[in-house]
């Protein structure tokens, strides 16, 4: 719900051009380079069609601000699996993510 309530409101801003503002998306990650929303929807679809599950964890992790732990217990499956689901999904969107601003 996060995910797409941040998507709609980069939408509605860009709609209405007189009072337009830019929306950052800001993480807790070092070094992480600014990104677009549309570049991040983009890629978390992509991600999707690849793999649902990590874009799941993504989702719950990223927007969502669910632990590890609880990640677990929702899809069933143990806490190592999904630090190691979230680790290859968030690698794989920083080289979408670099790929699109390049």
């Amino acid at each position: 719900m996060m995910r797409n309530a941040l998507i709609d409101h980069v939408r509605a801003k860009r709609s209405n051009k007189r009072s337009h503002h830019k929306v950052e998306l800001l993480t807790n990650i070092p070094d992480a380079v600014q990104m677009d929303v549309e570049d991040l929807v983009a890629a978390m679809d992509r991600l999707a069609q690849i793999d649902a599950e990590r874009a799941h964890i993504v989702e719950m992790r990223y927007f969502g601000g669910m632990a590890i732990k609880d990640i677990a217990i929702v899809l069933d499956i143990s806490e190592s699996t999904v630090k190691r689901r979230w680790e290859a999904a968030r690698l794989w969107l920083f080289d979408a993510l670099e790929q699109a601003s390049a």
